[in-house]
């Protein structure tokens, strides 16, 4: 177990995470309203996601081997629900802590994982 995970497993250290971010309970309800619709448009999010990720020659190297681009393309779209589930415990923390570990193994800086790329 890496050290940030071991931090997790102190609820004051998810707490002072949420509170980083001023996610209150009440935006956790919000969030979780939203969910339908999100669970209605993944498919379409994720499409132009990877649409204007593809864009740069990098990504399309990088997303060359189409079993790997249909396996992100997946984990993308639950990345995305579990955004909106209204649950942020340890679970949804230590998801996140290994999704951003992949995106530093595999080199990804910050810009090419944000999803503020496809707005329109």
């Amino acid at each position: 177990m890496q050290e940030s995970d071991k931090q997790l497993h102190n609820a004051q250290e998810i707490d002072t995470r949420k509170a980083f971010v001023d996610l209150q309970a009440e935006d956790e309800v919000l969030l979780r309203g939203v969910l339908p619709l999100i669970q209605k448009n993944v498919d379409q999010i994720v499409a132009k996601f990877y649409q204007k990720l593809l864009q740069d020659e990098q990504m399309q190297d990088f997303f060359a081997d189409e079993a790997m681009l249909a396996r992100v393309r997946k984990t993308q779209g639950e990345y995305l629900l579990d955004l909106f589930c209204g649950e942020y415990d340890l679970a949804y923390f230590e998801s996140r802590l290994r999704i951003g570990r992949v995106h530093q193994r595999i080199g990804c800086r910050r810009q090419r994982n944000t999803s503020g790329d496809v707005a329109p």
